[in-house]
């Protein structure tokens, strides 16, 4: 069967409680960068994540996704960042498309929505210890690979 034991650690549930004390500087450090992005890659043809007005995101993730579905496309896009060492993903592979799923008779074209996402989601680095300077080499590495 599928499944796991999350089950927390005493020492992870220390370590949880205490970074809570830093919730507030993390996010707002997370929103800086997501601003950061914003601005530079708003005349790229992706789409940028959207957050409702009066709202305040964590920024947990920074997923752009490309306006042209192509999977070769979205490949060369996705390889050519992390040959330059740009830690990107993707967030998330369809569930339907595990093998657990598979050998369950999923397949794809199951869930089309779920596909075109994972056609076209790329989630750009975003933590606290971001540096200006390599948020700006992942800004320029974009802009020069996506046309």
């Amino acid at each position: 069967y599928l499944g796991y034991n999350y089950w927390i650690s005493d020492i992870n549930a220390a370590l949880g409680t205490s970074q809570l004390k830093k919730i507030n500087k993390f996010i707002k450090t997370r929103n800086f960068i997501a601003k950061t992005y914003d601005r530079h890659l708003k005349n790229l043809p992706i789409h940028l994540p959207k957050i409702k007005k009066n709202n305040v995101s964590s920024f947990h993730l920074y997923v752009i996704k490309l306006k042209k579905l192509n999977s070769k496309y979205y490949d060369k896009i996705f390889k050519n960042l992390i040959r330059n060492n740009i830690d990107v993903n993707l967030h998330y592979l369809p569930v339907h498309l595990h093998p657990f799923f598979q050998n369950k008779g999923f397949k794809k074209g199951d869930f089309p929505l779920s596909e075109k996402h994972a056609q076209s989601a790329i989630s750009l680095p975003i933590y606290y210890g971001l540096k200006k300077n390599q948020q700006i080499k992942i800004i320029k590495k974009l802009k020069k690979i996506i046309k």
